[in-house]
């Protein structure tokens, strides 16, 4: 053999081995690495835990309002003409008697949904088998939002037909069964469908009250009975912890093997797909104690803020965990967990901000009633806020966002809210009452 030759081999034995090396490297890294960065003890988490919930079909709203989406009968431009109607840009009785009239199954079934004294999803009744899965909720939000709104149409056509009882009646339909789902034991998903259902009801409640005939003995009935939906922070607190537990449960299905990591993490995103097999404890790229204590840490953070005025609750800005470099992914260690961390914290930053929405709304429809009853016994608008006290409030509502006293501008005719900039700028009047600066609720009475 030339000595070419022989050069020839021992290079291409040398390359043999060091890519063999590499190869063998490479898939025993986590293995190894697994060995230095050993996972912690299991959390004590039982602060985030919930208890099963057992409810019969015969006080459940859930099967009713699972049928609007079979009844609802909405064609072409229906839902937007629906929307103007609500914000009375226009009003076509015609319209509104021919909407109602092809809906009234569905809005039997709304009436028997809100006279049934619980909602409660059951894929989320047991908390041990809440999974991602049981979350692909069956129960989907548009048909309940249009059936809601269709409600609030009928709400304001019987309003307007001088039916002050009924009309009242309808709105509240909406308000209670919100506030049902809102308590119920869901995830943020059904916490923010209830949310934005009992914010339409609240939202037709102050409109019927703009023409409203009613006495002050029916009115103040109306503002005692508003007193039953005030958001304490039980149902976002129950949500949260639903959301913990749907990232527990998942790492627990990765750890038994019951479920692949692709299926459950979608780490593909992040440009980084793991081993398909069974991922055991003391891998590299997966520790379960320490992706559960990452995920618990961000709600108990979240359920911290629950008490405090929104205003003084900074939006919390994620902090992401996993590296921009895919490369560097590689030498990361529980990187599964850490981009379980950033695909969920995601999601959660300025859900106080909607609580306070709903909080809001209710201050503020309690405070329109108590000025009604004010105006209809003196003619005339309080010059004040504490001039509604002590005879038609016994205190006045809080602005969920500074925790004081709402605020009254009896010039501009407005009731309002200093807003998450704590600024009061002396209430801003538009259309999108929770978008302006101040959000404000004007007085059209």
């Amino acid at each position: 053999m030339s000595l070419l030759k022989k050069v020839l081999l021992a290079f291409g034995i040398i390359i043999f081995i060091l890519v063999s090396s590499a190869v063998t490297l490479f898939l025993l890294l986590p293995s190894i690495l697994g060995f230095f960065a050993k996972d912690i003890a299991p959390i004590d988490d039982k602060d985030l835990l919930l208890t099963k919930v057992e409810v019969s079909e015969k006080k459940n709203a859930y099967q009713n309002i699972l049928r609007f989406e079979k009844e609802i009968n909405l064609t072409g431009d229906d839902s937007q003409r629906i929307t103007d109607h609500l914000k009375e840009d226009v009003w076509d009785g015609n319209f509104v008697e021919k909407i109602l009239a092809k809906n009234s199954e569905v809005l039997a079934d709304f009436d028997e949904a809100s006279q049934r004294p619980i909602f409660q999803a059951p894929e989320l009744e047991d908390p041990a088998k809440i999974s991602i899965e049981s979350v692909v909720i069956s129960l989907k939000p548009i048909p309940l939002i249009k059936t809601a709104k269709i409600s609030s149409l009928k709400a304001i056509s019987l309003s307007k037909k001088g039916k002050d009882k009924e009309a009242f009646d309808e709105a509240f339909k909406s308000i209670g069964l919100g506030q049902k789902i809102q308590d119920s034991q869901g995830n943020l998903i059904y916490y923010l469908i209830g949310l934005a259902i009992k914010t339409t009801g609240l939202e037709t409640l102050q409109k019927i009250l703009e023409t409203s005939k009613a006495d002050n003995q029916t009115l103040d009935q109306y503002l005692e009975r508003l007193g039953k939906y005030e958001d304490n922070g039980t149902g976002l607190s129950t949500a949260l912890k639903v959301e913990y537990l749907i990232q527990k449960n998942a790492v627990d299905s990765v750890v038994e093997g019951s479920s692949r990591p692709s299926e459950v993490f979608n780490t593909e995103d992040f440009g980084f797909v793991p081993n398909e097999g069974r991922l055991a404890n003391n891998n590299f790229y997966f520790k379960p104690n320490k992706t559960k204590k990452l995920f618990a840490g961000y709600i108990r953070g979240i359920l911290n803020d629950i008490s405090k005025p929104c205003g003084f609750v900074k939006e919390k800005e994620p902090k992401r965990l996993t590296p921009l470099d895919k490369f560097k992914l590689i030498f990361t260690e529980n990187a599964i967990g850490k981009i379980l961390n950033d695909v969920v914290s995601v999601s959660l930053g300025s859900i106080h901000n909607r609580r306070c929405d709903g909080d809001l709304a209710v201050s503020g429809t309690k405070l329109l009633i108590a000025i009604k009853m004010y105006k209809n016994d003196k003619n005339s608008y309080p010059a004040t806020i504490n001039d509604l006290m002590p005879l038609y409030l016994t205190e006045i509502p809080k602005d969920p966002y500074n925790g004081e006293s709402m605020r009254y501008s009896s010039g501009k005719k407005l009731i309002y809210s200093v807003g998450k900039d704590l600024q009061d700028s002396g209430g801003t009047k538009s259309k999108e009452w929770s978008k302006a600066a101040d959000p404000s609720f004007e007085i059209g009475f």
